[in-house]
């Protein structure tokens, strides 16, 4: 139950396909697959990066990193498409920490119509300033701080994340 747990259903009507998400990788993992580190932020200024594996339709539910200083998400394979929500409409996000991750009662925004809006009605002030980016196989967004966030595959997708520590150096190019 999305309530207790932060995370959609995967049985009855409301289900969505199975998300292999947030699966950490070590050195030895990211070798064998020949994934890299971006080259231009110093790598002990990363968490360990994470891999997502989901099928077409599937999503990561709304919700808010706050354990980073945000994020580079890497699309290895397919496509998603994120809907990004600036820091200051959290008020509008009907928050609920569980865990690390505060989620919104609110699992998909493109749901957001009849019921929901008597439910959250203040949900309707954040969508003026929401954006929404189409990330494909070879790209890298970045996701500031404290940006809500609701990522949907809208095809089969592989994708790397790499949370950032605190404080960031970035590396000069090289001559």
């Amino acid at each position: 139950d999305f309530e207790e747990t932060g995370e959609a259903p995967q049985t009855g009507p409301d289900a969505l396909p199975v998300y292999a998400g947030n699966n950490k990788l070590d050195k030895n993992s990211m070798a064998e697959y020949d994934f890299k580190y971006p080259e231009w932020i110093r790598r002990n200024s990363f968490q360990r990066p994470a891999m997502w594996l989901g099928p077409k339709g599937s999503l990561s539910s709304l919700h808010v990193d706050h354990t980073n200083r945000g994020n580079l998400a890497y699309q290895v394979l397919g496509r998603k498409r994120w809907h990004l929500f600036p820091p200051r409409n959290w008020p509008f996000m009907y928050g609920k920490k569980v865990g690390v991750v505060v989620w919104s009662s609110l699992i998909d925004p493109s749901t957001y119509d009849g019921d929901r809006v008597a439910e959250l009605p203040l949900f309707k002030l954040s969508l003026p300033e929401s954006i929404d980016i189409n990330v494909e196989a070879g790209e890298m967004l970045y996701n500031p701080d404290g940006w809500w966030h609701v990522v949907y595959n809208t095809e089969a997708s592989l994708m790397l994340n790499f949370w950032l520590k605190a404080s960031v150096p970035v590396l000069p190019p090289s001559a």
